[in-house]
């Protein structure tokens, strides 16, 4: 191996390191905020704002698309943390549905598959799963959106809405 070979990696190591304690001294804060927090701990206006930041900030050479999915899976990973996020979606393993979810929430979150659209709905509104993925059609394209139904102890919300080519990536 050449000098420049071995002085690049002991490089790469050293940054991996700094990743590695920033991680999870990232963890240990967002479990003391998790420790705060009343209800969901899941907040997908706070998501949004880090990830704009995140976005704002960045130089490259990384795409902030990229530096984004990056930020998507540590937030997930911390969140894990407090409870893991229970998404049921709608379709068997492998389809749109099941990517759009670990899209939104990341690979920590429990992806619970659903035979229809009904039984995602009846799967949030019992409390098995905290958020429901379903595909609706509006023309022109058709959409996803990561939802909430309404029921007395969970206020309806929307956490994502994005087109279907855009969860296909």
């Amino acid at each position: 191996m050449s000098d420049d070979l071995k002085r690049l990696r002991d490089a790469i190591d050293g940054v991996d390191d700094g990743i590695l304690e920033a991680l999870n001294r990232r963890a240990k804060l967002a479990r003391e905020i998790g420790g705060l927090k009343a209800g969901q701990a899941y907040r997908p206006e706070r998501e949004a704002q880090v990830l704009t930041r995140i976005k704002e900030k960045n130089q490259g050479p990384l795409s902030s698309e990229t530096v984004a999915l990056l930020f998507r899976e540590i937030m997930s990973a911390c969140l894990a943390l407090e409870r893991p996020v229970t998404v049921a979606y709608l379709g068997p393993r492998g389809t749109f549905s099941e990517r759009a979810a670990l899209k939104h929430f990341g690979i920590a979150a429990e992806a619970m598959a659903s035979a229809s659209i009904d039984e995602v709905f009846r799967a949030v509104e019992s409390g098995a799963a905290d958020f429901g993925v379903i595909r609706w059609r509006t023309p022109p394209r058709a959409q996803w959106a990561a939802r909430s139904t309404s029921c007395r102890r969970r206020p309806s919300r929307f956490a994502a809405r994005s087109s279907c080519a855009s969860t296909t990536t």
